[in-house]
């Protein structure tokens, strides 16, 4: 990443601004949950908010340095004022007593020089790419790092297997291009085995355990001690994940565990992560340990409010939807589990049939959550089967991974949250043959529709009553809306179409025609791809309906953040296919169907085709002019 232009006036780099919590913690976690699966043993992952002497940091002496006045001359000559808020917070940070540092712990595999190196000189994690267990591919947990750090300064340790130098650190700093001493340092800067020193000329690993500096090397006591071999990350200036608007020691510690639930549920539950969270920085969090161990823990976070009133945003900040994600965790506790067999090896999928009448599918993978968000799994391929919820297991098998697996992770973007469209070479090309085998074996075990049975077999009935038009709620009546007159002085109108003093008011022309929809609303259950069947019934003492209009609608529900409701949509009509009560209906008639004159205890079938299939439909009855 190089520095110079890519800076706002708090001083963060313009790439790590817009990364929200939910990235910051799910890298992290990916990579400890990764490590600890080569040592083959279950992630003891742990995260720890402390404060530390400003001076105990390696290499804050050059990183002073550098923040001279004469140092940033360059840079404080672009002008505009925001350069200087910047430098003089960036000064504030290095030269206070103490600092509050983000600790993140694992008890995996541990570092080396080599993957070290690969870490933050290549931006590589060194793990392979044909290993669909692994949760990750392009190493960018590294770099999501600095977003939690208003330094901008992250530091490494590991202990790794055997011999005289078991320790290694390092560490990599983001500064702004600038001149200084007569030369030109670009946007990098390495701890250096100079201990207290930063170099901006290269990658430099410190792999004697003299040399590691003293705050790296009495984590990594710990981490022998307890586990024999891990890994720790120190994040300098840890800023409380300024995105989720200024949380208290309490909150940001929640707030950690909420986010290991959403994207880990299948991990804690297949007892292959446990977490804990810990703030010591303050007296207020007074070291209150925050766990995440076990199915009850997660059944916990995430039924609580805050989680599933959750939306899902455009900026990144709130990666899926609460509700969403409890949906999945409840289908994965509660789903009948089966196993679809496809040439690129098998794929567990669990299933529960969802009352709410909508079909959800997300995708897990090495106990990781991806997406319920895929064109490849969209809702259309399972429209002649019952509303169910689904969760597809990739790597289930922490050990041997499928074809399947590998295929799918070199499928995923960057941050493994999505399913890109771009093909890529190898596998990652096969990725559309996989999901329609995928498709194709799941239809096979999933429940086919069945009409509801009520008068008649396969016929759906919509009852008028008396004096209103409902169906599943009979208490209720239909609100009447109070229209203003077009003309100035009359005041409200009283009923459709009728001014205040009871004089009916003609249409304008280019008027929309007024319809009134009266209140009938069901879910209308097909007996074929495209066909349905429907009846429509009065009361004895009903009302009688003029000019009434049958339509077909698709219940749309929201946008996809969750925050914007859907108009229905009106859903296209084969005329050739229908009848009323067996008779043609007119070829005309595409979005409707007229039954004109309902009379008290009357009874219309109606049988219906539509164009092309669909998901849930709803039937809507209004009453009124034809459009």
């Amino acid at each position: 990443m190089e520095g110079g232009d890519k800076l706002s006036p708090t001083g963060c780099v313009l790439q790590y601004e817009e990364v929200g919590h939910e990235k910051v913690v799910r890298e992290l976690a990916q990579n400890a949950l990764d490590a600890a699966r080569e040592a083959k043993r279950t992630c003891d992952l742990r995260f720890e908010v402390r404060n530390v002497p400003t001076d105990s940091l390696p290499g804050i002496a050059t990183y002073r340095d550098h923040l001279a006045e004469e140092g940033m001359s360059e840079w404080k000559e672009r002008g505009q004022g925001k350069y200087d808020t910047i430098l003089r917070r960036l000064r504030e940070l290095s030269k206070q007593a103490s600092t509050e540092c983000l600790m993140v712990y694992d008890n995996g595999i541990g570092l080396n020089a080599e993957t070290m190196e690969g870490l933050i000189g290549k931006g590589d994690t060194m793990k392979r790419e044909d290993d669909g267990g692994s949760g990750g591919t392009h190493g960018v947990g590294h770099e999501t790092a600095f977003a939690a750090g208003d330094m901008h300064y992250v530091i490494y340790g590991g202990v790794h297997g055997n011999g005289i130098n078991r320790r290694v650190a390092s560490g990599h700093v983001v500064f702004p291009t600038h001149i200084r001493e007569q030369r030109r340092y670009g946007g990098h800067g390495y701890l250096s085995s100079d201990v207290g020193q930063l170099t901006l000329s290269g990658v430099s690993i410190i792999d004697n355990s003299n040399q590691i500096p003293s705050l790296v090397n009495k984590e990594l006591d710990g981490i022998e001690a307890s586990s024999g071999s891990g890994s720790v990350v120190i994040i300098p200036a840890f800023n409380r994940f300024p995105k989720a608007g200024g949380l208290s020691s309490e909150d940001c510690c929640e707030l950690i565990c909420e986010d290991i639930a959403k994207h880990f549920f299948v991990a804690i539950a297949q007892d292959r992560l446990t977490l804990n969270v810990k703030d010591c920085s303050s007296k207020r969090g007074g070291g209150e340990a925050y766990l995440l161990n076990s199915a009850d823990d997660v059944e916990r976070r995430l039924a609580r409010d805050s989680i599933r009133n959750q939306k899902r945003r455009r900026s990144g900040t709130v990666l899926v939807a609460g509700h969403n994600i409890y949906e999945a965790w409840r289908t994965y506790q509660d789903g009948e589990e089966h196993s679809l067999d496809t040439s690129f090896g098998s794929v567990t999928v669990r299933i529960r049939y969802t009352p709410d009448q909508t079909t959800r599918l997300c995708i897990v993978r090495a106990g990781m959550f991806i997406t319920d968000d895929s064109r490849l799994l969209a809702r259309r391929y399972f429209t002649a089967k019952q509303p169910f919820s689904a969760v597809l297991l990739f790597a289930n098998d922490p050990v041997n991974s499928t074809w399947a697996d590998n295929i799918l992770r070199a499928a995923e973007d960057a941050g493994h949250t999505d399913i890109t469209d771009v093909m890529r070479s190898g596998d990652g090309s096969k990725i559309e043959d996989l999901f329609e085998e995928v498709r194709d074996a799941l239809n096979k075990v999933l429940k086919d529709v069945k009409a509801t049975k009520t008068h008649d077999p396969d016929i759906i009935p919509i009852h008028i009553h008396a004096n209103r038009a409902t169906s599943p709620n009979p208490g209720t009546k239909p609100r009447q809306v109070k229209r203003r007159s077009s003309k100035p002085g009359e005041g409200p109108s009283i009923g459709p179409g009728r001014t205040k003093k009871g004089k009916r008011r003609g249409r304008k022309r280019g008027q929309r025609p007024y319809r009134r929809r009266l209140s009938v609303r069901t879910t209308v259950v097909p007996v074929g791809p495209t066909r349905y069947e429907v009846e429509v019934s009065t009361a004895a003492d009903a009302k009688v309906r003029k000019n009434v209009l049958f339509h077909l609608e698709t219940k749309t529900g929201s946008d996809e953040t969750c925050d914007i409701p859907l108009r229905n949509e009106k859903v296209k009509l084969d005329p050739a296919g229908c009848r009323v009560n067996g008779k043609p209906v007119p070829t005309s008639e595409t979005n409707y169907i007229k039954l004109g004159t309902l009379e008290p205890n009357s009874r219309v079938r109606l049988s219906l085709e539509v164009k092309q299939t669909h998901g849930p439909l709803e039937a809507a009855l209004y009453e009124g002019e034809q459009p």
